[in-house]
């Protein structure tokens, strides 16, 4: 399979939202898709140390934010009132 991976200054990448935590240089890698492969958008996929393959939702911050504070205050098993220290009622 042809690849290209390149180290390149975070700042000259042009329409990707690379956080500045991750440093001043980034990784880049490119590989081709393949003519079955469906593009979706809504996804990214990660691929784990151990070749696991993880389909994530490209969310928005404002997104993650919603989804993890409605999960925190839909736990039955949690004690702690989180609507009232998120101030979301």
């Amino acid at each position: 399979m042809l690849a290209m991976r390149k180290i390149i200054k975070r700042e000259n990448i042009k329409g990707l939202d690379i956080p500045e935590e991750m440093g001043e240089y980034v990784e880049i890698i490119i590989l081709p898709v393949e003519a079955t492969t469906e593009v979706e958008e809504e996804y990214f996929e990660i691929i784990t140390e151990d070749g696991k393959d993880i389909r994530v939702p490209n969310w928005t911050e404002e997104e993650w934010n919603y989804a993890v504070l409605s999960s925190l205050l839909n736990s039955k098993e949690d004690n702690e009132d989180w609507e009232d220290i998120f101030e979301s009622r």
